[in-house]
């Protein structure tokens, strides 16, 4: 899991908790840094994936946040990717793969015919 962008610590276990409601998903996170870290608590949470085909993350945006810090064992707001989010998403892993595809291409030397019986 990250905050802002610097990995700071782990996901310790996500559980389903349907009396949460809408969002029944409940994920317990361990910072862990050397130095006092204190997370606005009205900090925003996203999964993200790292890199374009990476592991999906926890990532937590403090960059407009204002509130005292979260407790231990607080609750902070999650937001979902919107459509136009999502398909900006698969257009730059689509471009990202259709580039690497053309520098593999541009790489490998061009296929040889057989020669004929």
């Amino acid at each position: 899991m990250s905050i802002d962008g610097v990995r700071v610590g782990s996901v310790e276990r996500v559980d389903v908790r349907p009396d949460l409601g809408d969002h029944p998903v409940e994920t317990i996170m361990v910072i862990g840094t050397s130095y006092e870290m204190k997370v606005p608590n009205d900090s925003v949470v996203r999964l993200e994936t790292e890199g374009v085909l990476g592991p999906t993350v926890i990532q937590i945006d403090t960059r407009k946040a204002v509130g005292r810090p979260v407790e231990n064992n607080g609750v902070l707001k999650s937001v979902e990717l919107t459509d136009d989010q999502a398909a900006h998403a698969l257009e730059f892993i689509g471009n990202a793969l259709i580039d690497e595809s053309k520098k593999i291409r541009e790489k490998s030397p061009a296929d040889s015919t057989a020669p004929s019986k």
